[in-house]
């Protein structure tokens, strides 16, 4: 069984989707306390409430499988100002750090499509493919999966000296149908 951890977790949601998949998370790092505990109700995993930049990637398990959804206020079309924050590439610079420490197998990002516009993103697509990531860049509405919002997202995902696999084709599923 490939295993999964995930950055910038949440509550868990894409967990739910891992262990449907049939993975394993064994761990994740969370920085709110309180959506830290909504997850630990939820699932027996270890869940790391730390800033992911303050967590030190060398000291975790290596998984197979790492996903990412860092924080995209400053990429968002609800956001006033467009431009990316001294945060925003101590971000990108984290997750380059777990992406050379760990080497997953997998790695994904989560994220609004403006996101892809971004510094960071550029820096982090640059370390995926000098460390011989194949990576292939959708764009998806959650709606169209059954999600009961119209959301258009940004799913990275990059294999390490494999193809990469598509995105399962949506079933246009109306959510209206699915509430």
């Amino acid at each position: 069984m490939k295993t999964f951890a995930s950055v910038f977790t949440g509550f868990g949601g894409v967990e739910i989707g891992a262990l449907e998949a049939g993975l394993k998370p064994i761990w994740a790092i969370e920085h709110d306390s309180k959506i830290a505990s909504v997850f630990q109700a939820n699932f027996d995993i270890e869940v790391i409430i730390d800033d992911a930049q303050d967590v030190d990637p060398r000291n975790l398990d290596k998984v197979d499988v790492l996903w990412a959804s860092p924080p995209c206020q400053a990429h968002s079309i609800a956001s006033k100002v467009h431009r990316e924050k001294r945060t925003d590439s101590e971000v990108a610079m984290c997750l380059i750090d777990y992406i050379q420490a760990l080497k997953p197998r997998y790695f994904m990002i989560e994220n609004v499509l403006g996101f892809r516009h971004s510094e960071s993103y550029q820096k982090i697509i640059q370390t995926l493919w000098v460390s011989g990531y194949f990576v292939n860049v959708s764009s998806l509405d959650a709606a169209d999966y059954g999600v009961p919002q119209n959301r258009r997202r940004l799913i990275l995902i990059a294999v390490k000296n494999g193809l990469v696999p598509s995105i399962p084709k949506a079933d246009k599923v109306s959510w209206g149908d699915v509430i």
